[in-house]
């Protein structure tokens, strides 16, 4: 009977010892390039991210690139529960280069003619903790045939509808365009877009798609009528539409 007391307890000690040894071994520590550490179990991992949660149910998520290491850990840190307020944004600041080729009109100003574009924003592109960038930035709008240029200070949004690899995004820009030429004046300007955006890594992409523009321009207007064609000062707005490319380095 004593024979297998003992056999019970030692089978019970060993099966405690095989899960402890268990639990322990789906632990994990990282420390990330700014010194921060947090030690969890890895919920998910691949060539991009790594999710980890602590012992407080708290889940983390970080980009490959902001990892200085991970280790195999036994025992959670005893000031975990201070690392849940921690938020981590390295590899999130981002920058957006774009092209986009057009057919513009302004009213009373000229006919249909080309208008290229290029422009530069910097920003985050995961504002709010979403799949949504947020930046700021400049370019140079050129209408060839209309001896006119704008430089816009310009306000953008991109937010993307699934977290696919390759998903659809709509664009929305704002802001001033001033101008570039003598004796024509800039004004305010809205452009939308939409295509389709494709993660090169976790932090790099290219798209493509189409905009739609309004610019609002002051100078030299010309205006046909019964007696003639009248020129004078005012304002006026170029439409433009057209396609457009970017890449998100």
């Amino acid at each position: 009977m004593q024979l297998k007391t003992n056999l019970i307890l030692l089978f019970m000690s060993l099966l405690s010892c095989g899960l402890f040894s268990q639990e322990s071994s789906t632990l994990s520590k990282i420390t990330l390039k700014s010194g921060a550490v947090f030690v969890g179990e890895v919920i998910l991992k691949n060539d991009e991210l790594i999710m980890l949660k602590d012992n407080t149910g708290a889940r983390f998520q970080f980009a490959m690139p902001e990892i200085e290491k991970i280790e195999a850990a036994t025992t959670l840190p005893t000031n975990s529960s201070k690392q849940v307020n921690i938020k981590t944004t390295n590899g999130n600041f981002c920058a957006h280069f774009e092209l986009s080729l057009g057919n513009a009109s302004a009213r009373k100003a000229f006919s249909m003619a080309l208008a290229p574009q290029v422009g530069l924003t910097f920003g985050n592109r995961k504002s709010f903790g979403k799949d949504l960038y947020i930046g700021i930035g400049t370019g140079y709008y050129w209408i060839a045939d209309a001896n006119l240029g704008l430089i816009p200070a310009a306000f953008k949004i991109q937010t993307y509808t699934s977290k696919n690899r390759t998903s659809p995004f709509v664009g929305f820009e704002s802001g001033y365009a001033f101008s570039a030429t003598k004796n024509q004046g800039g004004g305010p300007f809205a452009k939308i877009s939409f295509g389709i955006n494709h993660r090169l890594n976790f932090k790099s992409a290219i798209y493509a798609g189409v905009s739609a523009a309004v610019y609002s321009i002051s100078g030299k207007l010309s205006e046909s009528t019964e007696n003639g064609i009248f020129t004078y000062d005012g304002v006026t707005t170029i439409n433009t539409l057209g396609l457009k490319v970017g890449f998100q380095f």
